[in-house]
């Protein structure tokens, strides 16, 4: 393609030079890259619908995590609030 290319810009173009294209050979292959294409589309449209769960799911560990660090801090206050519910 790259010969055939230069030849047409250069406008030199032989009568005896014949243009010998593999039609099925190049259909095949935009074939397979279309069909590759499509399922990388399928993959990254799946994604981006369960982007917005994701960020939901992620945002509720955050909260869940900073919690637990809150309430590790606070160890000895709960046991002693619950050692005075035990007591009333």
């Amino acid at each position: 393609m790259g010969e055939y290319h230069s030849i047409f810009i250069t406008d030199k173009i032989i009568e005896k030079k014949t243009f010998d294209f593999d039609y099925s050979k190049y259909i095949t292959l935009f074939t397979t890259k279309k069909t590759e294409l499509n399922s990388r589309l399928v993959i990254k449209i799946d994604l981006l619908t369960n982007l917005a769960t994701q960020e939901i799911e992620i945002k509720n560990k955050i909260a869940e995590l900073k919690d637990r660090k809150f309430i590790s801090t606070k160890i000895d206050e709960i046991k002693k609030a619950i050692e005075n519910h035990k007591i009333i």
